[in-house]
Order: structure tokens, then C-alpha cells, then sequence
């Protein structure tokens, strides 16, 4: 819908242009500049690309009128603010404004038709997932995943598991889990670390009169997750990802490649240093950071924690991690999608804290995966940094990750950037 928006308002603005005696269709460049991003911004924020807006029209016709409507006022108050004169007489400005409406209204009744009568198929994926129980039969809407025949079984104890269920689930928008009392704990867990809205069937609520679920009206379905993040909240977070991210990688590029250098000439083996880490949805993703340790010690598993003195550390890797320049490689991961500037950091899948893996601590851990793991995060700048020896440290840890991802706002974000600057070279740096 965002690219139809965008082609109708620059439609409507051309032909503004074209039916205006002596106005020429280039002087509107700037303008479109200039209204195009405040239009995708003010949409975002109104609801105009959301799932509901996508299904019915009426809701869809009102949240661009919205869009539209703020992106005017904004327009006019930066237009005033900077005392600029617009390259538009007024009647053409409002001819454009009109012209360019109608053709976002009648491209999203276009899309709303192909949606219905084309696809012919829902636009929200639901999977109904039977784990141990005999009710097979489906709400409607819903498709049917019967775990006995996909071996998939909940596991807080199993990360490979989980990256199983997640590889099937992740692209769905709702889940509805029938399964036998014992195991709805574990479900519940599982759906929450999807970050998806998701319930639980529990036949014997459907007696107590319960108000049951948006997820299936009728049923007797408990809601126990829902995704941290919204549609328009998730773009606002790519956005500053992207317009941090790739500035920076193009600044530090000479840089990043001394420290490259220094790296191979202070001892032999890659640059780069890869280790399998549980990202976003218990998916595991791969993580880059540069190589600290000599290529014999490099523990690919994590199940051994960096020392103070660290015998495996090489000398310029003693620097560039007291420093945190061996995090800079992430804003790879970043540009690729798999991490976020900020975020619960990723840990390895052996990572220990007293012996105890992390999930053997607080079955709350997996939770924490719900949204993208960051390179900094919540716990950092408030001084849990370093190795995670205790199951204290893990547990604070976890308790500001689960806070993060609760609280989450834009300046939530750009609050914690501000305050890594001061943590970067921090005593538990090592």
C-alpha cells in the first residue's frame, strides 16, 4: 500500500501541475521530497499500513485520510517555521492535495479488491496447533499443525527445539495451542518467545460464561502472548537502526580495517570471530565480532566465560575488548537484520552461570527473545556488563531485558544510545 500511496500522491501532484498554466512539472521535485517521508512517517503513526487497514476498507480510507491530514498540518508548520515560500500558487497546492487523495482512496480500493476477490485467501496466517489432544477440529480460519506428526514438542530446556518450532511458527500471525494440561506452561513459554499473539484452548473455561478471545470468538481461548512490538513501532526501530547503522559502518570503515590488520599481524587466524547465538524467535543466527582470542582457545560453544585474565586473550584483543571495539563488527548483523542497535544481547547456546545454563536459572529466559537481540541494551547501561559467572548476574540481566521489551519506546532507544557512550570503556570489560 506504501508504494501505491506514494505513486498517487505524486500523480496527483503532477497533474495538478499539468492543468496549472506556467507551472512545470520539475519545480514539484522538491516538494515531493519533502512531503513523501512526512506522508510514510504520519501513515505509520495513523495505522495506515496495518493488517486491519489492509482487510477493510473503511479503515483503511479513514487512517489515510488521517495521514494525509497530519501530513498537511506538519507541511504547513515547517513551511512557517523556516518562512520558505512554496513553488505552488495556493489553488494548484490544494488542487494537488485533492487530486492526490482521490488517487490514494481509489488505490486502496483497488488493493482492497484484489485482496478479497484475487487472492481469494486470508491475508492473516492462524495455525492451530494440536499437541496430545484429540480436538482436531480447527477454528475457522485456522490451519491445522499436529505436532505428532512434525515431532515438534515444547521444550524450555531445548534450544534446538525451539528453533525448530520457530522455523514453522515465526511467519504466522496468530496461534491457537490445543494440548493437555502439563504442557500448557510450556506452550505458554514458547508462544511469548515468538513474540506472535498466540492462546491456549482450555475446554473446561467454556462453561464459566469466559469473554472469549479476539484470536476465535466462540472458543474458549486463553490469550497468553502477544507480539512486544507493532507493525509501525518495528519500522520506526529498522529506521534508526539503518540511519545509525549504515553512517557509521561507512565512517568507520578505515578504521575497522587498522584494527583488522592489527589483529592478524598480533597473532595467526581470521579476523573475524563467528559464534552461533539465540536471536529473535529463538532463531540462531550467527554473530560477528573481531577476533580477541587466539584461533586454539576460541570457545565456539560459550560455554566457558571471559576472565579478567583471560589466558586466551591475545594482546590486541585485551585492547579492542576493554575498549568494546570487538563489538563493532555487529552493525553487520544489524544491516543483515538479525540484531538491533538495542536489545537483550545475544548469548551463546551453552552460555553458564555457575554451571547452570541460562534457562535452568529462570524459565523466564526464553521470553526475553521476543524482540531482536542489540548490541547494547537496557541491562548494559544500567552496569550489568561482563562475564555472567553468578546466577545473579543473569537473573538482573534478564529481569531489565524483560523490562525493555515491555517499556519498549523509540526514546527508550535513543535514551540507551546516549548512555552506552559512557559505558563503552567499563571495568567489567575484559
Amino acid at each position: 500500500m506504501a508504494v501505491t500511496d506514494l505513486v498517487a500522491l505524486s500523480a496527483g501532484m503532477f497533474l495538478a501541475a499539468a492543468l496549472s498554466q506556467g507551472l512545470h512539472a520539475a519545480t514539484l521535485w522538491l516538494p515531493l521530497a519533502f512531503t513523501v517521508p512526512i506522508y510514510v512517517t504520519c501513515g505509520l503513526f495513523a495505522g495506515a499500513y496495518s493488517h486491519e487497514a489492509l482487510v477493510a476498507l473503511h479503515v483503511s480510507w479513514s487512517r489515510a485520510f488521517k495521514g494525509i491530514a497530519l501530513t498537511l498540518l506538519l507541511g504547513m508548520l515547517v513551511v512557517g517555521a523556516i518562512q520558505q515560500s512554496v513553488p505552488m500558487p495556493p489553488r494548484a497546492a490544494w488542487a494537488g492535495l485533492a487530486m492526490a487523495l482521490i488517487l490514494v482512496l481509489a488505490g486502496r480500493a483497488a488493493i482492497n479488491v484484489v485482496v478479497h476477490r484475487v487472492l481469494a485467501r486470508p491475508i492473516i496466517s492462524r495455525v492451530y496447533v494440536v499437541d496430545g489432544t484429540d480436538l482436531r477440529d480447527a477454528p475457522p480460519g485456522y490451519t491445522l499443525l499436529d505436532c505428532g506428526s512434525t515431532d515438534l514438542a515444547p521444550s524450555c530446556s531445548d534450544p534446538v527445539m525451539l528453533a525448530r518450532i520457530a522455523a514453522i511458527l515465526s511467519h504466522t500471525d496468530q496461534i491457537i495451542v490445543s494440548c493437555p494440561p502439563e504442557r500448557r506452561e510450556r506452550w505458554s513459554v514458547v508462544l511469548k518467545g515468538l513474540g506472535r499473539d498466540g492462546g491456549i484452548l482450555v475446554p473446561e473455561f467454556g462453561n464459566l460464561g469466559m469473554q472469549y478471545s479476539s484470536l476465535a470468538p466462540g472458543y474458549p481461548v486463553v490469550l497468553v502472548s502477544k507480539g512486544p512490538l507493532s507493525l509501525r513501532n518495528r519500522a520506526m526501530k529498522r529506521a534508526l537502526d539503518l540511519a545509525i547503522t549504515v553512517p557509521i559502518l561507512i565512517a568507520l570503515a578505515i578504521p575497522m580495517a587498522i584494527v583488522a590488520l592489527l589483529i592478524r599481524l598480533d597473532s595467526p587466524g581470521p579476523v573475524i570471530f563467528r559464534q552461533k547465538r539465540i536471536g529473535q524467535h529463538n532463531h540462531m543466527f550467527e554473530i560477528f565480532k573481531f577476533r580477541s582470542m587466539r584461533v586454539e582457545s576460541c570457545d565456539g560453544d560459550g560455554a566457558r566465560s571471559t576472565g579478567r585474565d583471560d589466558d586466551r586473550i591475545t594482546t590486541i584483543g585485551r585492547f579492542i575488548r576493554k575498549t568494546s571495539i570487538d563489538e563493532i563488527p555487529q552493525l553487520i548483523n544489524v544491516l543483515l537484520g538479525d540484531m538491533s542497535l538495542v536489545g537483550p544481547r545475544p548469548h551463546a547456546v551453552q552460555s553458564r552461570a555457575q554451571e547452570l545454563l541460562f534457562w535452568e536459572i529462570d524459565n523466564r529466559y526464553f521470553l526475553r527473545h521476543a524482540i531482536k537481540p542489540g548490541i547494547t541494551g537496557l541491562a548494559q547501561v544500567q552496569g550489568y556488563r561482563g562475564a555472567t559467572e553468578r546466577k545473579e548476574d543473569l537473573t538482573h540481566r534478564l529481569r531489565a531485558d524483560l523490562a525493555y521489551s515491555t517499556q519498549w519506546s523509540i526514546w527508550l532507544d535513543l535514551a540507551i544510545l546516549l548512555r552506552t557512550v559512557r559505558v563503552l570503556i567499563h571495568q567489567n570489560a575484559y
